[in-house]
């Protein structure tokens, strides 16, 4: 039996990202930020590298998936976080604001797993 035919997903994700950049600003997801923190990690890798490829290698992911991060954070958003040329990325003014927010965020998500995790050795589950 042949094995079935996988196409790549890469085409429908640059038609994607093609589409949106050149249409209006309006969510392509539904949902919000703060549920995948994958996103805002893409987006502060990108932010700091400067380039897509850079940032998939310090996250140890393709760069496929930093730059869908990147674009479904800004479609969520609903404005543009990056602009995108040969030479790599820029921030937006719209894109400085959210790095400090962002950058905090990590620290803030350690802070409520240490929290609990020590509230939960303290109490006894019954």
């Amino acid at each position: 039996m042949p094995k079935p035919h996988r196409q790549s997903v890469a085409p429908l994700l640059l038609r994607t990202v093609d589409t949106y950049w050149t249409g209006p600003r309006t969510p392509l997801v539904s949902g919000e930020p703060d549920k995948d923190p994958g996103l805002l990690r893409a987006f502060l890798a990108v932010a700091r590298e400067g380039y897509f490829g850079h940032a998939a290698a310090e996250l140890k992911s393709p760069s496929l998936q930093s730059t869908g991060r990147c674009v479904q954070m800004e479609g969520l958003l609903g404005v543009e976080l990056l602009v995108r040329g040969p030479r790599g990325t820029e921030l937006t003014n719209s894109g400085e604001l959210v790095v400090p927010e962002a950058e905090r965020v990590p620290t803030h998500n350690r802070h409520i797993v240490h929290a609990v995790r020590f509230a939960g050795r303290r109490t006894p589950v019954s």
